[in-house]
């Protein structure tokens, strides 16, 4: 597994910048099963920053790059490196997988009110086609008796699928909430036929509990009008993606029996050979 996060722990490679006048305040684990498969990434990566990347599974000419990134309240949004990584992923055709903390509020994610760092976001991530990932409206920050909603996860077009995305509230001992969720790995379509047979009683029940998820614990629950195109594009996506993924879910599929010639001959003749031809009348 890899681990976007800013601590250290045994049995993982720390990624970080090194020789930075500051301390970083970006790094990421790599535990050492894997640790041969990455690549890190030193040109993307900085005290804010570390990138790393990982051969697609199923394409080895194709990567997925990793970013764990922080947001600091005295730069602008769109100075971070962050602006670079991503459009270096989109313009390579490659996934981009970030967990970022942001320090920004936005009632896209969830948030009561967007400040002035939440519109510079937003910007950044209409911009650059980015999708945000987090499934519910939990807060992933709390300290003094405040709440919030500024950890991210981030990814674009190419990205693998973020499934199973979950906050885990009482793990970390950090004002930041842990953060979970599952990467999955797309397999080779079959060339042969297939039948996909959608339960949708199964479908409804799936998508009532991801819409349900999505609301809970959200702050500004009562609202439900859309206040700008920001928030209308980022609920279509949120939607589209809430359907996607239960379809996948409701729907079984199983390969067609296809027969080959020899086959069809031997059925023909334990049912007694084919029906007989007969012959075309003469034209008189």
């Amino acid at each position: 597994a890899v681990v976007s996060t800013q601590s250290t722990g045994k049995n993982y490679k720390c990624f970080i910048k090194a020789n930075t006048e500051k301390k970083p305040r970006a790094a990421i684990l790599v535990s050492e099963n894997i640790e041969q498969k990455v690549m890190f990434h030193d040109s993307l990566t900085d005290r804010n920053n570390c990138t790393i990347s990982i051969k697609d599974s199923k394409d080895p000419n194709k990567r997925h790059y990793i970013n764990a990134n922080y947001l600091p309240y005295e730069e602008k949004v769109e100075e971070n490196l962050l602006h670079k990584i991503m459009k270096h992923a989109n313009n390579t055709s490659s996934g981009l997988i970030t967990g970022s903390d942001t320090n920004c509020q936005s009632t896209l994610w969830g948030n009561d009110s967007t400040n002035n760092r939440g519109r510079e976001l937003e910007t950044l991530l209409n911009d650059e086609n980015i999708n945000v990932e987090n499934t519910t409206y939990a807060h992933t920050w709390s300290a003094r008796g405040q709440k919030s909603i500024i950890d991210l996860t981030l990814t674009n077009g190419a990205a693998p699928n973020i499934t199973n995305w979950q906050i885990l509230q009482d793990v970390s001992e950090s004002d930041h909430a842990y953060i979970n969720y599952e990467i999955e790995h797309k397999t080779k379509l079959s060339s042969r036929p297939t039948i996909k047979k959608i339960d949708w009683n199964k479908f409804d029940r799936v998508l009532k509990r991801k819409r349900e998820n999505r609301e809970q614990n959200r702050t500004n629950n009562n609202r439900k009008t859309a206040i700008n195109t920001h928030e209308i594009e980022y609920w279509t996506k949120n939607l589209n993606k809430d359907m996607r993924e239960t379809l996948n879910e409701a729907t079984t599929t199983s390969f067609k029996v296809t027969k080959s010639k020899t086959e069809k001959i031997i059925e023909l003749i334990r049912k007694g050979g084919p029906p007989e031809r007969t012959k075309p009348k003469n034209k008189s």
